[in-house]
């Protein structure tokens, strides 16, 4: 009897045990929802790429951004010594990265300075509508790029910060943190879309890890090379990179030098836009603290070209843009060279932007640089009135 008892005890009523099942579901549940709720209170981590992110909307800044410099800053980063690149494959021959599985990291984009509060004086004003007339009939070749209805292509950054060029016989864009290689004549897809960092592979590092976004194509027409970058934040020991390629002909599928560049090593380099110059490939950008909340300094980044064109060591030169009215400079560029007819020799390279303090005034400067045993870069700045 003592047995039968036994086994009575011993078995499992199923009503019971389901009962047991949604007890516990039911608890996990609960925990889950205590845990978002923590979740959504904490701040956006500082670390990883500020074009990543869907919450990458200006909408949404910072708060406490400053205009002033804090007394820490240290000013650019001036390491000269040259960086050794790595040389690929065929990147048609890699293996791509789907955007899907790309690495995604979180950062709010940093705010922006405050605008001037001037009223526009003098020159011309457009005061009436203008005739309104049709579209002009479509000309050339039109074909869907990087995006939505591109099959492999995932959205994954808002705004998208479009970025394309046309080189000899291929177009390249790159929508944030993807991109691809369209034949300029027939719009055949030749390679992508593919996470950025699928050209960075052979790199390794930080560029191989990161996928930030932030990407500018630049084509040399004057040696019919691709230059192709994009930005890593939030990397450690340093903070911000800038991953430059080179093709090594003229064709966007064919094998590449890669060079990292540290642009800061302390803080946030963000909105590189890069120019093609006899002298140098440029590049602008703005400079944060880590934490994206005071604006430091407007910065000139020059990158050794003639080196980089023979897949050789190359150093970098770095200079901040002045300041007006204690308010650095915000959304210059640099010049790109698109003819192939070069400017004279020793022509210095030209940087436009519009003046922190007032609408009226445009900021300009001219940047000169010297390589050789002692390399060297000078600002000429001026206003255009």
């Amino acid at each position: 009897m003592k047995k039968n008892s036994t086994t009575r005890s011993a078995s499992i009523n199923p009503r019971a045990l389901i009962g047991l099942v949604l007890l516990f579901m039911g608890a996990l549940l609960a925990l889950f929802a205590l845990d978002s709720q923590k979740f959504a209170a904490l701040p956006a981590t500082t670390r990883g790429g500020a074009g990543v992110p869907l919450s990458k909307i200006p909408g949404e800044p910072l708060q406490g951004i400053q205009d002033q410099t804090p007394a820490n800053y240290k000013g650019p980063h001036n390491d000269r010594r040259p960086v050794k690149p790595v040389y690929t494959r065929p990147l048609r021959d890699l293996p791509k990265i789907p955007p899907a599985l790309a690495v995604r990291r979180e950062v709010r984009e940093p705010a922006r300075p405050k605008a001037p509060t001037d009223k526009p004086t003098g020159g011309f004003v457009q005061t009436l509508l203008g005739p309104v007339v049709s579209a002009p009939p479509a000309t050339g070749l039109s074909f869907d790029g990087v995006g939505v209805g591109l099959a492999g292509f995932v959205p994954s950054s808002n705004p998208p910060d479009t970025n394309g060029r046309v080189g000899a016989k291929q177009y390249v864009q790159w929508n944030n943190t993807s991109f691809a290689v369209f034949d300029k004549t027939t719009g055949a897809l030749l390679f992508g879309p593919a996470a950025g960092n699928t050209l960075f592979q052979s790199l390794g590092g930080d560029c191989a890890t990161h996928n930030d976004g932030d990407p500018v194509v630049s084509f040399d027409i004057l040696a019919g090379r691709w230059v192709l970058s994009q930005f890593v934040v939030g990397a450690s020991p340093d903070f911000s990179h800038q991953c430059v390629a080179v093709s090594q002909t003229e064709d966007a599928t064919g094998e590449y030098f890669l060079y990292d560049f540290v642009t800061d090593s302390q803080n946030f380099v963000d909105y590189p836009k890069t120019g093609v110059w006899p002298d140098g490939y440029y590049m602008s950008g703005h400079v944060f603290n880590a934490s994206g909340t005071a604006f430091l300094a407007g910065r000139i980044f020059v990158f050794e070209r003639e080196q980089m064109l023979k897949g050789l060591s190359a150093r970098q030169l770095q200079a901040d843009l002045k300041k007006y009215g204690n308010k650095p400079q915000f959304g210059f560029l640099p010049s790109d060279l698109d003819s192939l007819t070069p400017p004279p020799a020793g022509e210095a390279a030209f940087v436009i932007g519009p003046h922190p303090t007032s609408v009226n005034r445009l900021t300009s400067a001219r940047v000169a640089v010297t390589w050789g045993g002692a390399p060297r870069i000078r600002l000429t700045e001026s206003l255009i009135d």
